[in-house]
């Protein structure tokens, strides 16, 4: 009798060990999808991230055509006030700089015409 109480403890505690194993296996297979899709959703994420710091470039503003004005330390002249106090500059544009130099007002073709902007 003690050696069928025995085996039959064995066969409910083989059951409950393959019953364990298999759920624990389609966990493992879960945490497994949720890993790759985190994965995939941060890579994404990455690439979104990419771009913006690509398009908030300056040097991609600059390959659109936009220069950028530098006083003699290189500094960015930020106002056309702050260009005329400095008079002499430096225009960076994508391919290189220039050297640059503000005109007297009086100079401007513009201003004889009356379009100073």
């Amino acid at each position: 009798m003690a050696a069928t109480v025995i085996g039959r403890k064995v066969e409910v505690a083989t059951g409950a060990a393959e019953s364990a194993r298999a759920r624990l296996g389609s966990r493992a297979a879960g945490l497994e999808r949720a890993a790759d899709s985190l994965a995939e959703r941060r890579a994404a994420a990455l690439r979104g991230h990419a771009a913006a710091l690509r398009a908030a470039d300056p040097d991609r503003a600059l390959e659109r055509g936009y220069a950028v004005a530098l006083d003699a330390s290189g500094e960015p002249l930020a106002s056309a006030a702050a260009t005329r106090a400095a008079g002499a500059f430096e225009l960076r544009m994508a391919d290189g700089s220039v050297p640059a130099q503000v005109r007297p007002h009086g100079d401007d073709p513009r201003a004889r015409e009356g379009t100073d902007r």
